[in-house]
């Protein structure tokens, strides 16, 4: 039995009515919540009805364990044809795209290299996969890691190199100049590249054999809890990653890829108007933060900021701690995301202007209080 097709229409218009605030933190809490890692509004209308059309269709079941055709197909338009759609398993999200592709193909002891700053779970990735994790500095080199770097840190057991771009904790995205040449590098050391680019909506203008590419509709498709990303790989290095996603999960939920497929297919109007919105709330608060005497980073990728908070004389946690108990603000102490993290705070944009206006008013408090 089906459901009825105004269960479609129902969710679509639930999608485009359920009030922003809703997801904000509560108003008698007081407290601004600027730590958020995702964006809380639901995805856009078009998205919505296409799960609502998957269900009155029955598009529930098992589908092809690489993922059903037409999404693979918009993930090669979206790469612009740099990547097969032979070459394409589609995920439960990044995350299970990092954890099949190591537990496939690491062998027990093989060294990953991976930037510190970076995903606060890779290092338990690499773990669960018999991997040893290898972290590279990046805080000396203004948080930007380069092959000369990740030279220093290869070993004879090093295999793979993880890259994030942009970067979780920073914000910041690998330059097409700084990944050439660390994919020269690990040509010649016989190394695999992962690139995770879970944060980014232009995907690298890049093919390369030794690359393996990690994608995810999670952020700033606000898809989070549909649980949609993918993978892509040569063929022998597929074979075993396909293997295994099908014996961990079989396929990704039907619903949910039909609805990604909206997602890269449809109006892109609203992402526009997102991306948009995130870049006034961006200048807005980097020009703040500059002239309470605070250092933040400058990125246009994601909705993030990393902010120098040392002038407070407080650790990361001590910060953390301070502004939610003294100015009731929460943010992210860097060392969630590596002990290079230290000393800085990652701090969401994912809240409306007026409430980032008042959260960076107390914020500046903190500094008041402190001297």
């Amino acid at each position: 039995m089906t459901l009825a097709p105004s269960f479609a229409r129902s969710l679509a218009q639930r999608a485009v009515t359920w009030p922003v605030t809703l997801y904000a933190s509560k108003p008698e809490s007081g407290v601004i919540d600027l730590a958020q890692s995702y964006l809380t509004e639901p995805p856009p209308s078009h998205v919505a009805l296409a799960a609502g059309e998957a269900l009155d269709k029955g598009a529930t079941h098992y589908v092809d364990r690489s993922g059903i055709k037409p999404l693979r197909e918009a993930i090669v338009n979206l790469y612009e044809g740099r990547v097969s759609m032979d070459d394409i398993v589609v995920t439960s999200g990044a995350q299970e795209a990092l954890f099949v592709t190591l537990r496939a193909l690491l062998k027990p002891g093989d060294e990953v290299l991976v930037p510190d700053p970076g995903y606060w779970l890779i290092a338990d990735t690499i773990r669960n996969a018999e991997g040893q994790t290898v972290f590279v500095p990046t805080a000396a080199d203004a948080f930007q890691l380069s092959a000369g770097r990740l030279e220093a840190h290869l070993t004879p057991r090093t295999r793979f190199i993880i890259l994030f771009s942009p970067n979780p904790a920073t914000g910041l995205g690998i330059s097409p100049t700084e990944l050439a040449n660390i994919l020269a590098l690990a040509h010649q050391h016989n190394l695999i590249v992962i690139l995770d680019e879970a944060l980014s909506l232009s995907p690298q203008p890049i093919s390369d054999e030794s690359l393996i590419r990690i994608g995810s509709l999670s952020k700033h498709y606000r898809m989070s809890g549909w649980r949609m990303g993918w993978v892509s790989a040569k063929p022998e290095w597929l074979g075993p990653i396909r293997d295994l996603k099908q014996a961990l999960s079989i396929c990704s939920p039907a619903v949910s890829q039909w609805a990604a497929v909206a997602a890269l297919t449809g109006p892109r109007d609203w992402l526009t108007q997102q991306e948009t919105d995130f870049a006034v709330r961006r200048d807005y608060a980097l020009n703040a933060l500059t002239r309470m005497g605070f250092a933040p980073i400058d990125s246009d990728e994601t909705y993030f900021l990393f902010v120098d908070v040392r002038s407070t004389k407080l650790s990361s946690a001590g910060f953390v701690e301070f502004a939610l108990r003294e100015v009731q603000v929460r943010v992210m102490p860097g060392t969630h995301f590596g002990t290079e993290g230290e000393g800085w705070v990652r701090l969401s944009l994912n809240v409306p202007m007026e409430q980032l206006s008042v959260a960076l008013n107390r914020l500046g408090q903190v500094l008041s209080k402190r001297r």
